[in-house]
């Protein structure tokens, strides 16, 4: 009922654009294999033979499909006069390689007796490519749907080339693993190779989103979705999809936040900010305004311990060129009630991913310090620092970072941090860590280590709760929780250190979420707690 006949067959081949090869005779329609009724393909099976109520017999079995093969061959040669049939393809792409079948010796008898009637045979396949190296009589073949264009059909065959494949497969890994330097190297190579299908750019737009790039990757999503030729069917609705993402991403934002901190020194903190900020071309802007209150239980004898804080800020994240980073902030906070006048304060980061393994960061900011003692002698300080995170194989990270603080009254802080970190799922990692402070000396209005070690172990879970939201990308709530411990050794006496993580993440709506975050950190000599929650309102 859907086969051509033989004077289309002819003419078709006639026009020099059709080369017509064997499909078989009645390999193409279903047989009885039981005394049930039950059907199967004509080639991989024994038939069931009701008259006599039994199976057919492997010899049998042998003359019926080597009778096939030899009618479909002489067949076609009779439409064309004159062609010479070389080449079969299994119907169904099945000849019993798939153990789907009622005898155990039907792959090979196949592919014996399609080597002696013919020099090519295939079968059907979504994926993948013929080589030279390839068997000729187990070939792949890929079966045109009448929907999909000649331009969907050449973006198939790029995409089904196997080193595209592979290399689309190594970009995944190092996206899972969080690497994200290396996996856009690998678009970098496939960029070079020609490849820039829509499914290429939408996966490369899914690595610059996750480094924060919206704006590129909303760019990249939206070439995607009107390259894609087959824009009503699955993969233009994954564009369609992963752009709506994007865009979300990009949205403006406003928030309410509070925080809180305190310390073994009886510092007490307490924050109320609103947010607010969105995407400009490829830059990510926020600015903030909010109040706070800060007291110093540990020096009752001030006359005004409680001092009140205004503050106001904005925040800059650009994406200058590909794999560089520039990062700012300037904010001001002015001060009442125990203390008079104002800080500023600014942070300035310029990171750089100099290889595909390797990031390097530059850091310089000033600052004041945020406890009540220090602000009432209007302690500042002025930082410099750099850092490296290097990738040095799938899943595994090693971050190093250097910071140099110089206060006002002429003390000094040094810091080295070393953190090794294994990955063993998205779920998952482990680590080991090492730092290292110094100061000129401890000062009673704030904490500075002085000559302090510690060596450490980490234990990270991250997990997300309920279905992903499509129009957001985000599940219902994500939760992350980080332990370290430790020994910490210090001039004024050594113990066993810890430090607690944790945070919460929770979509109510789509356009709007609650985060809730803790801290509590535990060195030889000093002990810090920190409280923080948000409410974010996607527009």
């Amino acid at each position: 009922y859907f086969h051509s006949g033989a004077e289309d067959i002819a003419r078709w081949a006639a026009t020099g654009r059709w080369d017509m090869q064997a499909h078989g005779t009645q390999a193409h329609d279903p047989m009885t294999l039981d005394g049930f009724g039950r059907r199967g393909h004509f080639l991989p099976n024994r038939k069931w033979l009701a008259a006599e109520g039994r199976l057919e017999t492997l010899s049998e079995y042998r003359v019926r499909i080597e009778d096939d093969f030899v009618r479909a061959k002489r067949g076609v040669e009779a439409m064309v006069p004159g062609h010479r049939v070389t080449a079969f393809a299994f119907p169904f792409g099945d000849y019993g390689q798939n153990d789907q079948s009622n005898t155990a010796e039907s792959a090979g008898l196949n592919q014996a007796l399609v080597k002696q009637n013919f020099d090519l045979a295939f079968v059907q396949a979504q994926q993948g490519m013929n080589t030279l190296e390839s068997n000729p009589t187990d070939l792949k073949r890929f079966s045109v749907p009448r929907h999909m264009t000649a331009e969907g059909l050449m973006s198939h065959l790029a995409l089904g080339d196997p080193k595209v494949q592979s290399k689309l497969l190594r970009a995944q890994m190092w996206v899972r693993a969080g690497q994200l330097g290396r996996a856009d190297a690998v678009f970098d190579e496939l960029k070079a190779m020609g490849v820039e299908e829509p499914r290429v750019l939408a996966d490369r737009a899914v690595v610059l989103q996750r480094g924060g790039d919206i704006s590129y990757a909303r760019n990249l999503f939206a070439q995607a979705a009107e390259l894609e030729a087959d824009k009503d069917g699955p993969a233009g609705e994954l564009s369609k999809q992963r752009l709506a993402q994007a865009e979300h991403a990009a949205a403006p934002v406003a928030s309410a936040e509070v925080q809180t901190f305190t310390d073994s020194d009886r510092n007490e903190i307490s924050k109320a900010l609103l947010r607010g900020g969105g995407v400009l071309k490829s830059v990510r802007l926020e600015g903030w305004v909010g109040q706070g209150e800060y007291s110093d239980r540990r020096d009752p004898a001030a006359p005004l311990p409680l001092i009140r804080s205004r503050e106001g800020g904005v925040q800059a994240r650009w994406f200058a060129l590909p794999g560089v980073e520039l990062d700012g902030f300037y904010a001001r906070r002015d001060f009442s009630w125990g203390a008079t006048g104002f800080a500023d304060n600014y942070g300035l980061a310029a990171s750089w991913q100099a290889i595909p393994a390797l990031r390097l960061t530059l850091r310089d900011g000033l600052g004041n310090v945020e406890t009540a003692a220090g602000i009432r002698r209007s302690r500042k300080f002025h930082s410099n620092g750099a850092g490296a995170a290097w990738d040095p194989a799938l899943n595994w990270r090693v971050n190093a970072d250097y910071d140099q603080s110089r206060y006002n009254d002429s003390n000094r802080q040094h810091d080295v941090r070393l953190r090794l970190t294994k990955r063993f799922s998205e779920r998952i990692a482990v680590g080991a860590a090492y730092y290292h402070g110094e100061s000129n000396s401890s000062r009673p209005d704030y904490y500075t280590p002085r000559r302090i070690n510690q060596y450490s172990g980490l234990l990270t879970l991250n997990d997300l709760f309920g279905e992903v939201n499509p129009r957001t990308g985000r599940a219902r709530a994500e939760a992350q929780l980080q332990y370290e411990g430790g020994y910490g050794l210090q001039q004024e006496g050594s113990r066993r250190v810890h430090a607690v993580r944790g945070a919460l993440g929770l979509n109510l709506l789509d356009d709007l979420s609650l985060r809730v975050g803790g801290q509590y950190s535990e060195s030889p000599t000093y002990i810090s707690r920190r409280a923080d929650g948000s409410l974010s309102w996607t527009f």
